[in-house]
């Protein structure tokens, strides 16, 4: 097994390792490695589903508490396949499990519904956030989760 020095770097969601001897010294009267504790920044994300008679997105973005969302969400569904109309709603998972948001609900075919200016505020820390859409005559279907 060998041993992993350095440090990670976050670039966008996605981290990379650097090499210890790359990596930046401490300062000094710091230790190596430790990263003094700060108040973890604001983050937006993004969920989608899409199949061949519904599709929809939301993006948020999360307050430095994690308990508060603000962001928009889009939902549409082509003519002619026998659907008439979708939803799309907020998912969040918390401590205590999953809490649903209310169903925003658009009978346009073949346009995006916007559903913008929303906000979602709960007493629990938001571990995680998806969409999640219905359409007549079909299921439910949930989008991809984004963790904060």
């Amino acid at each position: 097994m060998t041993a992993v020095t350095g440090c990670v770097i976050a670039l966008g969601g996605f981290a990379t390792a650097t090499p210890a001897s790359a990596a930046p010294s401490a300062p000094h009267g710091a230790r190596a490695g430790v990263v003094p504790a700060a108040i973890a920044p604001s983050f937006t994300g993004r969920s989608d589903y899409c199949d061949s008679y519904v599709c929809g997105s939301g993006t948020f973005t999360d307050s430095a508490s994690k308990k508060h969302l603000s962001g928009a969400m889009s939902v549409r569904f082509p003519c002619n396949k026998g659907v008439t109309s979708a939803r799309i709603r907020l998912i969040t998972s918390t401590p205590s499990g999953e809490q649903y948001g209310g169903w925003h609900t658009t009978q346009s075919c073949g346009q995006y519904a916007l559903f913008g200016n929303l906000a979602w505020t709960q007493s629990e820390p938001i571990y995680a956030w998806a969409i999640q859409e219905n359409r007549s005559g079909g299921g439910t279907a949930t989008g991809s989760w984004v963790f904060l």
